[in-house]
């Protein structure tokens, strides 16, 4: 599949719907414009970034978005769950480096199947410009050190597997939970896979895979080209 066909799949008025503006900034004309925008013509998007100046807004809003391929829990999709976690981690390297330096308030990176996409977005955030370039220098730290451990501490990709493990736990933890696990393998037309299945993969997550995974994956997010990249920023700041 090609970029431009895994880009064609993303549902952009849940991309800007996901920035917690309230109803009355997405109805602004800026959004319309952008909506419009962004469904007329895909091809413009990795080339230059798409930003929107929200009157009334005190802090800024980010989302890059990289056009991916994997299949519900499959090897993929659950390492890239574990890097979700690891990534989110309020007292890991990215947590210390984005909230507690009080770059962004929230911020997170995880991948959709359904969606075809990987998107990282830094939300609430007081100079989106440094969250984004302080994130970037981690991620590329870890593609490019010849020690990335160093970086990607055990003990937090164990902690994330944990997160991980528990949030699928609780997908299953009712019939009416259990039916709706069901449906989602139904729905994305991918075979079935039990929980212990499931478990015996994400069992085998190492760190290295993390590592792997900034290497093959997450770089792009910041890389000019290959990602799509919108901000809402206040109307008085520039990005």
């Amino acid at each position: 599949m090609s970029n431009r066909e895994l880009l064609e799949r993303l549902d952009i008025g849940r991309i800007v719907s996901l920035f917690k503006l309230n109803s009355d900034s997405l109805k602004k004309p800026n959004f319309v414009k952008l909506k419009a925008f962004l469904c007329k013509d895909l091809s413009h998007l990795m080339e230059e970034d798409t930003i929107v100046k929200v009157p009334g807004e005190e802090t800024s809003y980010m989302a890059s978005i990289v056009p991916i391929s994997n299949s519900l829990y499959d090897p993929l999709d659950i390492k890239m769950r574990v890097f979700k976690n690891w990534f989110g981690n309020l007292d890991g390297v990215i947590g210390r480096e984005i909230r507690g330096k009080g770059l962004a308030y929230h911020y997170y990176a995880q991948s959709s199947s359904l969606d075809g996409n990987l998107m990282m977005q830094l939300q609430q955030s007081t100079d989106v410009t440094a969250a984004f370039n302080a994130v970037k220098e981690l991620v590329f730290s870890i593609v490019s050190s010849d020690n990335p451990a160093e970086i990607v501490d055990e003990t937090q990709v164990e902690l994330a597997k944990s997160a991980t493990f528990y949030s699928l736990v609780d997908k299953v933890r009712s019939g009416y939970s259990s039916a709706l696990w069901d449906l989602n393998f139904i729905h994305q037309k991918t075979e079935r896979k039990s929980l212990r299945e499931i478990a015996r993969v994400l069992n085998d997550v190492k760190c290295q895979d993390i590592v792997d995974l900034c290497k093959d994956f997450h770089y792009k997010l910041f890389a000019k080209g290959e990602s799509v990249k919108i901000y809402t920023i206040p109307q008085n700041k520039e990005v």
